[in-house]
């Protein structure tokens, strides 16, 4: 048994070792005598531990950031468990809010499932769906099984509470339930999940200019949203102990009434624990694929790795209303202008982002949109001169100068969503206290031991 990848989940069927007494060895190799073993793509890269990194799926920002230490850990990071596998159980359930009515409130809902069973007939299964707020019952359905996989279709709910960003509305979450039920009435296998009634759009144009002012803008329920957001990067360099900040952090977001975290590609994806607070605080997500600030292999089986992982990520989070985007990556369009400017390669040929991605999304979760990159240069803007010219994308990250807020850089730019800025490292406190009145400076102490901590 063998996995090349940190990102997502790995099963292996043990049925036929397992022994009365048995022990779980791990061997761990080197990941960077691993990466050794791979050729350097010919696109080049800014930092030359992004060029190490690019073949392994690991965090890219464990190579090296200019936010984090190069720290390359190695071995489980997430929990090890045995699981019994029943011989009826849900492989898969998705829930898709078809459409909505925000004046009536009615809306029109569909559920994808599909179960697995050693039975070879199931013509006297019956589906029991039942979707469940506040102990009132919203919708309520028995149906009669003919095959393993299929979808019901729930038109006409009645006095939805629909699923808002933060000061757009509540966040209002259902208890979605399906059961599989014999003729006798015994339930063979169940699922619950949270879900959330809403529609997520991102209008988009492929270009803003001065003369033409772009588009870029997040609509959920139909409402244009304005973002008030922040990127989520590594909690910790050693992500074993990541939920340890999860609360701190997230009570910090809800109190400054953050709606959208942008997920950050050079990261990992979370644990469940925070996308299920996202959901309950109200708290929009875009989520990039794990990939940052370079070019990829173009290869078959690079292709194939991503592919696959981008299949499990797809599977575990869609469901969630607070996911409201998928990103292909972090910079890697805008990266072909760095360091060996490359900005004459057409970005729009990468197979990663503009096929293998947004096919694995249409395929598994074709109601959230999707954006090839951030920032995303799009072929219109690309046959202008036939160069990248970031300048012209209506969603843009601003790491300029780092001198004044105000400055022509910030000013002047045509972007119409700025989804990174930031300055190479915070003020301390008494730089803050002067710059602004006390009490209006975030709510730090100083502990016994003399650190500064959030109270």
């Amino acid at each position: 048994m063998h996995v090349e990848n940190m990102f997502v989940e790995h099963h292996f069927d043990v049925t036929d070792i397992l022994k009365k007494e048995n022990k779980l060895y791990v061997c761990i190799y080197s990941t960077v005598m691993e990466a050794r073993k791979h050729m350097r793509n010919n696109f080049g890269a800014r930092y030359d531990a992004l060029a190490e990194a690019v073949s392994i799926r690991k965090a890219p920002h464990m190579f090296g950031w200019d936010i984090l230490p190069r720290l390359i850990s190695a071995g489980l990071w997430r929990e090890v468990k045995l699981e019994i596998i029943p011989p009826d159980y849900w492989e898969s359930v998705y829930w898709v809010t078809k459409s909505v009515n925000v004046e009536n409130a009615p809306a029109e809902v569909y559920v994808d499932w599909k179960f697995n069973t050693g039975r070879l007939n199931v013509d006297d299964l019956t589906l029991n769906i039942s979707l469940t707020r506040e102990n009132k019952v919203a919708y309520q359905k028995s149906v009669k099984v003919y095959t393993t996989v299929s979808r019901e279709h729930i038109s006409g709910l009645k006095d939805v509470d629909f699923w808002w960003p933060r000061g757009f509305g509540e966040p209002a979450l259902y208890e979605a339930k399906l059961q599989l039920v014999d003729s006798k009435g015994v339930i063979l296998c169940e699922n619950v999940q949270n879900i959330g009634i809403r529609r997520s759009e991102l209008l988009v144009t492929d270009i803003s200019t001065e003369e033409n002012p772009g588009e870029f803008v997040f609509l959920i329920n139909g409402e244009r949203i304005f973002v008030k957001g922040t990127n989520w990067v590594a909690l910790d360099a050693l992500h074993s102990r990541d939920n340890q900040h999860l609360d701190t952090a997230m009570n910090m977001l809800v109190d400054l009434n953050c709606n959208m975290i942008r997920l950050w590609g050079g990261n990992v994806y979370e644990s469940e624990d925070f996308y299920n607070l996202c959901d309950k605080n109200g708290i929009m997500v875009w989520q990039d694929f794990t990939m940052g600030c370079t070019t990829y292999p173009q290869s078959h089986e690079f292709s194939e790795k991503i592919r696959q992982e981008a299949l499990k990520v797809i599977l575990r989070l869609r469901n969630h209303p607070s996911l409201v985007l998928w990103a292909g990556n972090n910079e890697n369009d805008v990266s072909l202008e760095w360091g060996y400017d490359q900005s004459y390669i057409d970005p729009n040929t990468d197979i990663i982002s503009r096929s293998i991605l947004p096919g694995a999304v249409r395929e598994w979760d074709p109601k959230t949109p999707y954006l090839p990159s951030s920032p995303f240069i799009s072929l219109g803007v690309f046959n202008i001169k036939k160069k990248i010219n970031s300048n012209l994308s209506p969603e843009m990250h601003l790491w300029g100068p780092r001198g004044y807020y105000k400055a022509p850089f910030y000013t002047e730019n045509l972007a119409k969503f700025v989804s990174e800025i930031g300055y190479h490292g915070c003020p301390n406190l008494e730089s803050l206290e002067k710059m602004m009145d006390k009490d209006f400076v975030y709510p730090w102490i100083i502990n016994e031991k003399n650190d500064l901590i959030w109270n």
